[in-house]
């Protein structure tokens, strides 16, 4: 079949017939034959049946047509041998049992797709976030890790030939536990702070567990290495490299403004905010006024809680293909 589907996909797809008829009847399921469709006055001048099916020995054929999803119409054809005629109704009541199979199959192959689209989404969004993010199977092995996380291994947590665990022995009981109850979708997990061999400040960990809470057990015992586990890990000794100045400015600051609010919702004090941007601290504070007026806040501590919560609106660098590592 090589070469009719050759001739089909360069030129006579254009004129095939059935799809247009298919089209005009809306069909949506069920098993269709050419007789149905077609009287013999129209199959005598059809160009597609005289011109493309015959020079190839072919001659009528019958389809099962399915709606896997919702605006998807699928057919299903099969096509006879010129030489035997019309199909018999025991082989079109076969193609009806087969169509079955075959629109589940095109149906799971959708949804693969559709999960694998998905799923590189996610990966794409987790490489971006600013603070470190793993995820782990229910082996603890490590099946992505961005590059927020690479650069906290090795001083709190380790990849120890693929496996996340604590660096230091004493903790590891503290980290199984916080990835035992992920994974058993308890509270008592909490987040976690790891202490750090090096004496930095430790490492505040919190799981999150990945798999739906209706699955069944009985397949869950047969899912080995899936992943299982969402490890957030914030670094308090990193620097944050990026500024919530184009958040703060969607809330109505102006640049100078967001600026300044930047500064001082992080923890800086307005002297230090002053010299930081280089500016008198009056005329801080006189932007420090409007900002307040704007945002109908009266406190210092009411920034800090605003300009929080927006850092996660902050633009995030390009992050290159190989910005986390993936089934390491």
């Amino acid at each position: 079949m090589r070469e009719p589907n050759e001739a089909y996909l360069r030129e006579w797809w254009r004129h095939d017939s059935r799809v247009a008829r298919f089209q005009a009847r809306r069909l949506s399921r069920g098993v269709v034959n050419e007789a149905e469709l077609f009287s013999p006055e129209e199959l005598a001048r059809d160009p597609f049946r005289q011109e493309f099916l015959r020079q190839f020995g072919m001659g009528a054929f019958a389809a099962q047509v399915v709606t896997p999803l919702p605006k998807l119409v699928v057919s299903i054809s099969v096509q006879r041998a010129l030489a035997r005629g019309p199909f018999e109704p025991d082989e079109l009541e076969l193609l009806a049992a087969l169509g079955k199979h075959a629109a589940r199959a095109v149906t799971v192959s959708l949804r693969l797709a559709e999960a694998r689209s998905c799923e590189q989404t996610l990966i794409g969004a987790l490489a971006r976030m600013p603070c470190g993010a793993l995820v782990v199977d229910d082996q603890r092995r490590i099946v992505f890790m961005n590059r927020a996380a690479e650069n906290s291994m090795g001083d709190g947590l380790l990849s120890m030939r693929g496996e996340l665990r604590a660096a230091s022995a004493e903790q590891q009981p503290l980290l199984e536990r916080l990835l035992n109850c992920a994974q058993r979708r308890s509270e008592a997990g909490g987040p976690l702070a790891l202490p750090r061999p090096s004496g930095k400040k430790p490492l505040l960990l919190q799981a999150i567990p990945m798999h739906p809470a209706h699955s069944s057990e009985d397949i869950e015992q047969f899912l080995v290495g899936r992943p299982n586990v969402l490890v957030i890990v914030v670094d308090l000794e990193q620097e944050q490299e990026h500024s919530p100045v184009e958040a703060l400015r969607l809330l109505g600051l102006t640049a100078a403004e967001a600026r300044i609010a930047a500064l001082v919702g992080s923890g800086h004090s307005r002297r230090e905010a002053a010299e930081a941007l280089g500016i008198s601290e009056w005329t801080a504070r006189e932007a420090l006024k409007r900002v307040f007026s704007k945002l109908d806040i009266s406190r210092q501590s009411q920034l800090v809680k605003i300009v929080h919560r927006v850092s996660v609106l902050t633009t995030s660098p390009t992050i290159p293909p190989n910005g986390g590592s993936y089934g390491a």
